[in-house]
C-alpha cells in the first residue's frame, strides 16, 4: 500500500509501485522482500538498526530529488535500490551509505508501512 511520508517532509516520499521488468533474456536483478533486505544489511552492518535514524537520513537523502519509490508488500529489486542508495548518498552526502544507515531506512520504512495496516 502506497503511503505518504513522515513528518519532516509530508510531501517529498511517496512510495509507489516499482517494477523492474528485464525481457530479451537478459539477467534479473535479485529481489527480496523487504525484511530480507532489512535483514542483509543489518548482518553486513553488524549491528541493529533504528528506524528514528533511517526517517531522519533519508529526508536529507531526498531532499530536491526523486523520492524513493518502493512497494513494500511486493519484491524489491534489490540491484535499483542499490542503485538509488549510491546516487543519492553521493548526493546528499558526498560519500557512499554505509550499511547501518541503509538498514536504519530499511527499518523506518518496514515500521511505517506496518503502522499503516
Amino acid at each position: 500500500m502506497p503511503f505518504t511520508n513522515h513528518h519532516l517532509f509530508p510531501s517529498l516520499v511517496t512510495l509507489a509501485l516499482t517494477t523492474c521488468l528485464i525481457s530479451n533474456g537478459q539477467a534479473e536483478s535479485v529481489h527480496a522482500t523487504p525484511g530480507q533486505v532489512l535483514a542483509e544489511y543489518t548482518r553486513d552492518a553488524g549491528a541493529g538498526a533504528d528506524p528514528a535514524r533511517g526517517s531522519q537520513l533519508l529526508a536529507r537523502l531526498e531532499a530536491g530529488a526523486t523520492p524513493l519509490e518502493l512497494q513494500l508488500d511486493a519484491p524489491i529489486d534489490h540491484d535499483k535500490l542499490e542503485r538509488w542508495f549510491r546516487n543519492r548518498c553521493q548526493a546528499a552526502l558526498t560519500r557512499a551509505c554505509s550499511a547501518l544507515e541503509k538498514a536504519d531506512v530499511a527499518a523506518w520504512l518496514i515500521k511505517e508501512q506496518s503502522s499503516r495496516r
